[in-house]
């Protein structure tokens, strides 16, 4: 099957947990067969685990897909800084990402698109909670495929086509989509779109969808839209009802704390911070 998430780390994770899962329906219906090819699956897949594990990846980042563009210049600058740490990352959705960390994903720094899903995180008591900061902020914004054109600044002009077709994160596990559907809720008009609405499984997702002309507007963050702006109307920046952040924390089961901390420092530093700006994301302090 297709995997569900961004990058080769996170379709690992998904495969594992399948091949766990035909395991447990070999068990239940006993058939001998099943089972052994189950056991060997999950045999070659921890196998793989643990050594790529022990030979590459010292620290392993799981961030939000909205920060996959900017974690490309932080990525390489941390490795300039520090040549004995091997850093690597995985993006995806940040209720994605939890699900992955909850089902023992062998990850030591998660970063989040939302305060909520950190806070899910540290309860569930997958994060250290002193080690949580926010290191960025950005802005939601409405954009619409270049065959559409619109001079309206509120979320009304999402009424005017009757047929159109809305591109949003899956609220239950995007912030993205959360930040947009309670914008709409707080404008009065979610009942009214809700049947035009194409969920997707990250702000990336829809971002694409948009670009290629598969739907007319799309929720995203700013810092995405700059991204394709010669393939999409960015028409407005949408009001939220509480400000988007991005907090970072290190994982309770890292086997690599003192890396995470220094990674977590790094995302403090000067130099991340001015990277985190060039790319259209707010600091505090700015």
């Amino acid at each position: 099957p297709r995997c569900r998430t961004e990058t080769k780390v996170g379709c690992q994770f998904d495969r594992l947990f399948g091949t766990f899962y035909s395991l447990r329906q070999a068990l239940i219906v006993r058939n001998p067969q099943s089972l052994l090819r189950a056991c060997a699956f999950v045999g070659i897949f921890l196998s793989m685990f643990v050594s790529n594990r022990a030979l590459s990846d010292d620290l392993l980042v799981s961030a939000a897909s909205s920060l996959s563009t900017v974690m490309n210049e932080l990525v390489i600058e941390f490795r300039r800084q520090n040549r004995d740490i091997d850093l690597a990352t995985n993006f995806s959705g940040s209720g994605t990402l939890l699900r992955q960390i909850q089902r023992g994903a062998p990850v030591d720094v998660f970063i989040s698109a939302d305060t909520e899903t950190m806070q899910r995180a540290v309860d569930m008591r997958l994060i250290d909670e002193k080690t949580v900061t926010s290191i960025a902020g950005n802005k939601l914004v409405l954009v619409s495929t270049l065959g559409v054109e619109s001079s309206g600044s509120t979320l009304d002009v999402l009424l005017n086509q009757s047929r159109s077709k809305i591109a949003l994160g899956h609220p239950e596990s995007v912030p993205a989509g959360r930040y947009a559907k309670l914008s709409m809720q707080s404008a009065g008009i979610w009942e009214s779109i809700e049947g035009k609405l194409i969920l997707t499984q990250n702000v990336r997702q829809s971002l694409d969808y948009v670009s290629r002309g598969e739907v007319d507007y799309a929720f995203v963050y700013a810092t995405d839209a700059t991204t394709r702006s010669n393939d999409i109307n960015l028409l407005f920046e949408v009001a939220t009802t509480e400000p988007i952040r991005y907090p970072i924390g290190v994982v309770r089961d890292s086997s690599n704390k003192a890396a995470a901390k220094k990674f977590i420092g790094f995302i403090k530093s000067a130099r991340a911070r001015e990277i985190l700006v060039s790319n259209g994301f707010t600091v505090s302090g700015e």
